[in-house]
C-alpha cells in the first residue's frame, strides 16, 4: 500500500474525492445525442474524472507539434469531444479507436450533433490490435480509458464487459503501458487503485517522466459492489493487488489520471 501512497507524494498528485451521484452527463458537455444514456459504461464518475483529465491534456500538455490525438477505447467520445470543443482554434484531430459498434454509433452521433464530423474518424477495432498495428508518430498523442477491474473468469459477460482488465486489472493497461511509443510522445491513461497499482507503478517509472497526475478517492459504485466482483477484490486486496480502505462500513478506492511522456 505504501508504494501506491509514495508515488502519488512522489510525483505531486492533484487529490480529492468524488462520488458517483455528483457526476451526470448534463455536468459534462451539452450538445449529447439522447442515446448516449444507455452507453454500454455505466460508471459516471469515471467518466467525469477522464474528461477532466483530457481536458487537462490538451489544454496544458499538448505538444504543439501535435496533429491528432487517438482516443483508444473511445467510447461514447465525450471527453475527447469536450476537449475539441474547448480548443475549436486548435487543428487537432481526433482518431476514435471502439470495437462495440452500438458505442460507435452514439459516438458518431455526439459527433455530427457537436458539428465536428470534419476533425473526426472512427476504427472499429479492439484496443490490442489496434496497438499491434499502428506505427505511432511524434505528432500523435494517445489517451486511454481502458477497462481496469480485476474480474474473474466467472463475471465475464455482459454487464461486466466494459471494465474487465482481466483477472488483476492489468489486461489492457500493461501493454498500452509497454508499447514502444517515439520517444517524447505523450499519453493520458485513467486506472484506479485496484488495478494492480505495484505493476503499474514500475511500468510507469521504467517507462516515462510524469507530467501531471490527479487521484480522487471513491466509494464503491455500479460495477465494484456487485457481489462476484466484490469477493474478487478482497482476495486480491489479501494478495497487496489491489488497494482500498473501510471507513464506517464504506469502501472507497482510487481513480488515478496521469500524463506521461515516453523516455526510453
Amino acid at each position: 500500500m505504501s508504494t501506491f501512497f509514495d508515488f502519488l507524494d512522489r510525483h505531486h498528485a492533484i487529490r480529492g474525492t468524488i462520488h458517483e451521484r455528483d457526476a451526470c452527463l448534463s455536468s459534462l458537455m451539452d450538445g449529447l445525442h439522447p442515446d448516449t444514456q444507455r452507453s454500454a459504461f455505466a460508471a459516471m464518475d469515471d467518466t467525469y474524472l477522464f474528461t477532466q483529465l483530457i481536458s487537462k491534456f490538451v489544454d496544458d500538455y499538448c505538444p504543439s507539434q501535435t496533429s491528432t490525438l487517438i482516443d483508444l477505447g473511445a467510447g461514447s467520445c465525450i471527453p475527447t469531444l469536450k476537449a475539441l470543443k474547448s480548443n475549436l482554434q486548435q487543428p487537432l484531430r481526433v482518431t476514435a479507436v471502439e470495437l462495440d459498434s452500438d458505442s460507435a454509433a452514439i459516438a458518431r452521433a455526439n459527433v455530427e450533433m457537436n458539428g465536428l464530423r470534419e476533425r473526426c474518424e472512427f476504427i472499429e477495432q479492439d484496443m490490442l490490435s489496434f496497438l499491434n498495428l499502428h506505427r505511432f508518430s511524434s505528432t500523435e498523442i494517445l489517451v486511454a480509458n481502458p477497462p481496469y477491474l480485476p474480474t474473474p473468469a466467472h463475471c465475464n459477460d455482459g454487464w461486466f464487459h466494459p471494465v474487465d482488465g482481466g483477472l488483476d486489472g492489468t489486461k489492457y493497461l500493461q501493454p498500452i503501458l509497454e508499447y514502444a511509443y517515439p520517444k517524447g510522445m505523450r499519453i493520458a491513461l485513467e486506472w484506479c487503485s485496484l488495478s494492480s497499482p505495484s505493476k503499474i507503478i514500475q511500468l510507469v517509472e521504467q517507462h516515462y517522466r510524469v507530467l501531471y497526475l490527479q487521484a480522487y478517492r471513491a466509494p464503491f459504485g455500479t460495477y465494484v459492489n456487485k457481489v462476484p466482483l466484490f469477493s474478487h477484490l478482497h482476495e486480491q486486496r489479501n494478495r497487496g493487488e489491489s488497494i482500498f480502505l473501510t471507513e464506517n462500513g464504506v469502501n472507497y478506492f482510487w481513480f488515478v489520471g496521469m500524463i506521461l511522456e515516453r523516455i526510453k
